[in-house]
């Protein structure tokens, strides 16, 4: 929508910062935690030259997701990790770096 592109090119400024101010602040207020990581793949592949950079991340995240929930059991929060479609390692290379296929 930022970006100009189709079908958001004919909308005005004014308007758009009007619709992104409106779905963050919705953001904002949904009852969910996102958890994320961010790679630095020249870092890694300068350090850890043994190391597969899209294992790494797929490992850090997944630590940090279980992380979270060992965290908040007492609470009674439960978790889901959602892999995106557009992600370049197909589903079962993700299912098993994850652990949950073998």
């Amino acid at each position: 929508m930022w970006q100009n592109k189709h079908p958001f090119n004919r909308i005005d400024f004014e308007t758009k910062r009007t619709l992104l101010n409106s779905l963050y602040c919705m953001i904002e207020d949904l009852p969910l935690t996102i958890i994320s990581v961010g790679i630095d793949k020249k870092f890694i592949r300068s350090h850890y030259p043994d190391w597969n950079v899209f294992n790494a991340a797929w490992t850090f995240i997944t630590e940090r997701f279980d992380n979270f929930i060992e965290a908040h059991l007492e609470t009674g929060r439960k978790g889901m990790m959602i892999i995106d479609k557009n992600s370049k390692m197909p589903d079962k290379q993700v299912a098993t770096i994850v652990n949950l296929e073998e």
